[in-house]
This record gives C-alpha cells, structure tokens and sequence, in this order.
C-alpha cells in the first residue's frame, strides 16, 4: 500500500520531467519576465517544436517572437540608411527566414511590408558592388575571391548579368592554366588530372577536351606480354599475364595500356617482319620497339608444380556421454550420468601447390629494366575428418583422454572432426587462388610504379 502511494505522489514529477516542452515554456517564460525576449524566443521555439498543442509556448513566442523580427526590421532600417549594404540585406533576409521558420510551427507574425522597396533597392545595389568586386578580383587573377564575390550574387540572383558565366571562369581559370603549364612540363597524369576537374563541370571551356585527350595520348605507357612459345610452360604464361591484365584493368587506369600475345602477333604481321615466334628477351624487346610497345613484360616460371600426401586413416576409440532418469527408493525423479564406448576413423590429407616466378619490365626504346621482381609461394588445403562406426550424438561425444573433466577446446577440435569437410579442393582450385593472388601482387606493383614515373 504505502508503494502505491509513493507512486501517486511521483507520478506528476515524473510527467513534468518527460515533458520538454513544458519544461522549456518555464524556462522561456522566466527570460521574458526578465525582458530577455530574444534568449525566451528560442525556449519557446523548442516548446512548440516539441509539442506544437503547447498552447503557453504558443502564445509565448508569437509575443517574443513578434520583438524578434521587429529588431530585423530595425537593423535593416538602421544598416540601410547608413549605406551599410551588406548587412542591410542580410538583416532582411534573416527577417525573412524567421518569419517562415514561425510560419512552418504554426505561428504567424505580422509582416511590415513598409521595408520591401527600400530592400530591393538594397539587394540592387549590393549586387551591383559585389560583381563590379569580382571583375576587380578577376582582372588581378585573384580567383579564389573572385569566385566568393560571384557565388554570393548567385545566392540572391542566378540570373544576374553574366555572373554565372564569370564565377565558371573564377572557378576553372586556374585549374585550366595549371593543366597547361603541367602539360608544357611533359607531366601528363597530373596535367590530365587538372583537366579531368574541370570535365567534372564542364568540358566545353576553352580547349580542355582537346588538351585532355593530348594528356592521355603523351601520358599513355604500353606494356606488351612477351610468351616464350618454345617452353613448356607457356599455357601457364599466357593465364598469367591474363590475370595480371585482368587486375590492371580493375583498377582502371587510362595511362596503362596492355596488349597480349595475340595482339603482339598482329602488330608483327601488319609491319611484315619476319619475327613470327618471338621468344629470347632481345628479340622480343627490338620487336616491341619496331611495333610501338614502349615496355616488353616476361614471365619466366620458376616452378609450378603439386604435391598430396596420401589419406591416413586411424581407428580409435572415442564415447559417448548421457544421461539416464530413474527412481531413488523415495519415488524421486533423479538423473545419473553413464556413458558408451564407440570406435570411429580418423582420416588426415592435404594438397599443396607451389609456384615460383621471375617477373621483369623492360623498355623497348633503352633495354633498362624497369621492374624485376621473383614471386614464391604455396597454396595447400587440408581435410581432417573423423567418420563414426555408428550412430551418435555429436554433443555427447567426448575423446577418450578428455571423457569427464575435458579441456572444452580440445572437446570441440574432437566433435568438428566429425561435421568437416570430407574432400580436398582440385589442383585447379588452389592453382586459381595462388595464381591470383600473385596477379594481384604483380598488378599492385605496376600500377605503382606508372604512379611513382607520373609524378615525379
């Protein structure tokens, strides 16, 4: 009884306390006393944000709230008079913004509309300053402040003269100049990159496309993947320099172009030269030279081989632990722990593929090697797997060594043996993965250097 009570008597506290709004229309009410209207403005504002039925906070900031736009309009009348354009404007627009703002809550105020000549005249002339302070900036290549005076225009009139012509200019002007004199620097990418913003806005200013299409071309590297077709191994090569291609290509990098085997025998026979099966380096980089491969890339396979062990099998003897219901000498119901002995085999095998290789870029036009690089690695598999003699329970189960007081990891390791996995991946699975991986490798590696040679 005295619980409930204690709870009847908080419960309005705890109302007043999960009530916001009322909390704020206090709050608001006090500052008004205290002639702070514009601080008791913004409680009432929340007030009726929160519960816009607060018919106090209501009637509290439509009173406040009428002081507070007044004080707009008394700022606008003060800044015009004294020719204080920009703060003339700003203070209207403020007058203007509140009185939406209160609209939106449901509160109305009441709108002097004794200031709208004198604001467009305002708004008229600032305008006016502001652009003729852009040309100003403009003429003196100052396009950053140029740019601020254009887009502030641009906020009051989208329409204005040439402004919106002006402010692209302020804004792409010196990224453009940039572009050109990176360009004259024979920086391609970087050149490209500067052009390429400006293509984010527009590509029709000046000649950007024109000299963004020349970055490319001049910045462009071609790397051709030379196959030794008298190795064994050549299959491997070409899936390879396939994959590598492939990674390259992901990253999109328009710098980077990449031609294969295939195509590298087409360049040879349109030329007409008698080089049909391409194999030693030297060969292969005079060959990239006449055709017009800057960079010869080879592959030389070190090794590439497979290993498996054979499966193990072991029988062993595990058990099985549960428990049995049955009635004490009282009737009670009591449990009591027994366990079964059962044999399983325990099966082990694994596969693992190696591969090694010496990867090298060349330039065709110097014969320095650019890149040199020897990749080793191994890609194996697993299975351990454990097949019981008969049917049990899998969390009954327990290994022999670990039967009552078993370590909970080593019981865990024992019962997955027995849900794992049973068949070992291909040879062609693992060759996939390593290869891959490599690829990955080598692509990585090539795409950084063409960044490091770019930008420089």
């Amino acid at each position: 009884m005295k619980q409930k009570y204690l709870l009847f008597l908080f419960a309005p506290l705890l109302l007043f306390a999960c009530n916001p709004s009322r909390s704020l229309t206090k709050k608001g009410q006090k500052l008004e006393s205290a002639g702070m209207y514009r601080e008791a403005a913004n409680y009432y504002f929340d007030a009726v944000r929160y519960n816009n039925r607060n018919i106090e906070a209501q009637i509290g900031l439509k009173n406040t709230g009428q002081k507070v736009l007044n004080d707009y309009f008394e700022e606008f009348f003060r800044s015009y008079n004294t020719d204080k354009l920009k703060e003339a404007v700003y203070a209207y627009r403020s007058a203007e913004k509140y009185f939406k703002d209160l609209g939106l809550l449901g509160v109305y105020l009441k709108w002097d509309d004794n200031y709208i000549t004198d604001y467009k005249t305002a708004v008229g002339k600032y305008l006016e300053q502001k652009y003729n302070e852009g040309l100003e900036f403009l003429k003196k290549d100052n396009f950053e402040e140029a740019e601020k005076c254009f887009k502030e225009v641009l906020n009051f009139d989208p329409s204005y003269k040439d402004v919106k012509s002006l402010k692209e200019t302020a804004t792409l002007e010196p990224l453009y100049r940039s572009g050109v004199d990176l360009l004259n620097q024979k920086k391609y990418v970087k050149a490209y990159d500067q052009f390429t913003k400006i293509c984010s806005y527009t590509c029709k200013y000046k000649n950007t496309e024109q000299l963004q299409a020349e970055a490319l071309e001049k910045g462009t590297i071609t790397i051709g993947f030379f196959i030794d077709d008298k190795k064994a191994n050549k299959a491997v090569q070409r899936v390879m320099a396939g994959l590598i291609t492939n990674e390259i290509t992901k990253a999109n990098n328009p710098f980077i172009q990449l031609i294969d085997r295939d195509n590298i025998d087409k360049l040879i026979a349109e030329q007409k030269l008698n080089m049909t099966g391409v194999v030693d380096e030297n060969k292969a980089i005079s060959a990239g030279k006449l055709i017009g491969i800057q960079n010869a890339f080879f592959i030389n396979i070190i090794e590439y081989t497979t290993s498996e062990t054979k499966p193990t099998k072991n029988y062993k003897l595990g058990y099985e632990i549960y428990n049995v219901s049955y009635k004490s000498a009282t009737g009670e119901t009591l449990l009591r722990r027994e366990s079964s002995p059962f044999y399983y085999n325990e099966y082990y095998s694994s596969i693992t593929f190696k591969f090694a290789a010496e990867f090298k870029l060349v330039s065709s036009e110097t014969g320095k090697i650019l890149y040199n690089k020897t990749l080793a690695d191994k890609q194996t598999d697993e299975i351990h797997y454990a097949i019981p003699a008969r049917t049990v329970k899998l969390n009954q189960i327990y290994p022999i060594n670990d039967m009552i007081y078993g370590n909970m990891s080593t019981v865990n390791s024992f019962r997955t043996m027995f849900s794992g996995r049973q068949q070992l991946k291909t040879n062609e699975e693992l060759q996939s993965e390593l290869l891959r991986k490599i690829a990955r490798n080598i692509a990585f590696d090539i795409i950084e250097y063409h960044r490091q040679i770019s930008y420089q």
